[in-house]
Order: C-alpha cells, then sequence, then structure tokens
C-alpha cells in the first residue's frame, strides 16, 4: 500500500508491549510529492496469532493506529486514531482535526469515525488531497488490501 505514494517502507518495530507489536515508517513524517506539501507518519500496531484453520500457520490482527497527515512543515492536518487499549480513555478510533474550523478548536477533540484502514488513507492521499502516486497500478493494489 505504502509503496503506491513513496518509497518509504514499513518496518516493524524492534519491541513488543503486551503481545502487541509496531510498524512504522520511521521516526519522523514521509515527505509526500504532489500539489501540497504533505507528510505522513504511521504506526501500525498488531498481535501476531495462531491461524485457526492449521497449527502451524499464523495470522496478524490489527490491535490499533496512529495514521496522521501534516503539512510537510510540521502542523498536524488530520489524524486517525484508534487505540482500544492503553492508558487513554477514548478506545473507539476517532479523528483529530489539527487547528480551529469557523472559530471551534477541534484539535483535541475525538470525532467519531469508523475504523480506518491503511489503504483508505492512501487511497484519500491521492484521490482527495493531491499526492502523486508512484504506481500507476495504485487502484487495484489498494481494493486488494482493503478486502
Amino acid at each position: 500500500m505504502i509503496s503506491c505514494m513513496t518509497r518509504a517502507v514499513l518496518k516493524p518495530g524492534a519491541y513488543e508491549v503486551d503481545g502487541i507489536r509496531f510498524a512504522t515508517l520511521g521516526d519522523i513524517p514521509v515527505r509526500l510529492q504532489g500539489v501540497t506539501p504533505l507528510a505522513l507518519s504511521v504506526v501500525h500496531e498488531y498481535r501476531i496469532m495462531p491461524a485457526a484453520s492449521y497449527r502451524r500457520e499464523w495470522t496478524g490482527q490489527v490491535a490499533g493506529y496512529r495514521y496522521e497527515i501534516r503539512h510537510a512543515k510540521g502542523p498536524m492536518i488530520l489524524a486517525f486514531h484508534w487505540h482500544p487499549e492503553g492508558l487513554s480513555r477514548v478506545t473507539m478510533p476517532h479523528l483529530h482535526v489539527g487547528g480551529p474550523i469557523q472559530g471551534v478548536d477541534l484539535a483535541k477533540a475525538h470525532v467519531p469515525a469508523g475504523v480506518i484502514t491503511l489503504a483508505g488513507v492512501v487511497a484519500f492521499l491521492i484521490t482527495d488531497l493531491g499526492v502523486r502516486p508512484f504506481r500507476d497500478d495504485w487502484r487495484t493494489v489498494l481494493l486488494t488490501e482493503n478486502h
């Protein structure tokens, strides 16, 4: 999915907390090519579980995420979060909007949202925010990953 819009690679972290592993694009947001100077940071939380069908097979289970779209020079524009476990009182999937809109500051609000996939975020960046795709087959790749 990530290869549809950047050469960066989603890499597993070196640590695990309560059975949850983390994959990221790195410590700093990855600059995206397009009309507007945007950057993306990803923290994808997952568990490795034994597959129900076979003893020797394993499967990944999403345990949470933080997908943050930023202006390339810093400020957060949108953030899709879901952290069902941990210290936060907000365990439902939610959206953060950077800065005030019409005088209402939504930056710290937890706007309810359904579960958002990384494929959905990539498609949104390309189709709605003008990020230049790196692959001609990006639609096919994202459709495959979303099902």
